[in-house]
């Protein structure tokens, strides 16, 4: 689900040049909070027996304003639009979808397994809002993702790297997500951390619920998948052993 708390981070990232490449694929599929929501809403049964109690006509009236949503942030013009891939298609990009379980996607692998060679170096742009921590194999999904994006692609990785207790089957280190990117091959371009809110943090262990905002580039091919080592291991044992 595209938040309407994280439209600034999009707007960044999408504002990066060539960032947005035909074709693009999607990773889940993601409608966009809110913009299914604006139609009237039935009347709130809890309004009447709140008169009883309210003397104020005007506490009153924004009571029920904002019993019915209508003080909430409205959905700006450049993300009105009901899903991700109803976006990209309104700014000229081509989608398709990939979701095991979603019906709707075009694609319906299981990420978990190897894909088929057929859509290795086939996508522009791959765009992960918070799959892959739903997946169990990590590395298998990793790679996946890494084998559809072309030389001179991008892929956007949005995922958990703090807190979200029961949200997905992972929450990672983000260093071990940077150096995987690294390893395989890509630029990292964009990176940036933020709470379940929006709010831009520096130092993701002082906050809960907090998400990395990762984008490479291609701009190798690594033809076997590098698994990175978390290194201040390396370094603890060397300090140990050169002591």
């Amino acid at each position: 689900m595209v938040l309407k708390w994280h439209f600034p981070f999009y707007r960044e990232i999408f504002a990066i040049p060539d960032f947005l490449q035909a074709p693009v694929l999607t990773f889940g599929c993601q409608g966009i909070e809110d913009a299914q929501s604006r139609g009237p809403r039935p009347p709130n049964p809890f309004i009447p027996r709140l008169r009883r109690f309210l003397a104020s006509g005007g506490k009153m009236r924004r009571l029920t304003a904002f019993a019915r949503g209508k003080l909430s942030r409205p959905v700006p013009k450049d993300f009105d639009y009901m899903s991700l891939t109803e976006f990209l298609v309104a700014k000229g990009y081509p989608s398709t979808t990939v979701d095991y379980f979603d019906d709707h996607a075009d694609l319906r692998y299981d990420m978990n397994r190897p894909i088929p060679e057929c859509e290795y170096n086939k996508y522009g742009t791959l765009i992960d809002i918070g799959s892959l921590e739903h997946l169990f194999d990590t590395a298998r999904c990793l790679e996946n993702c890494f084998r559809m994006v072309r030389l001179g692609g991008y892929y956007l990785l949005h995922t958990p790297i703090n807190g979200y207790y029961g949200h997905g089957l992972h929450v990672f280190n983000p260093q071990g997500l940077i150096d995987c990117f690294a390893a395989n091959g890509f630029k990292i371009v964009y990176a940036k951390y933020s709470t379940s809110k929006g709010k831009a943090v520096s130092n993701p262990s002082k906050h809960r619920d907090v998400i990395l905002w990762l984008v490479g580039k291609k701009e190798n091919y690594v033809s076997v998948f590098a698994c990175p080592q978390q290194t201040i291991w390396a370094t603890d044992y060397y300090q140990h052993t050169a002591a």
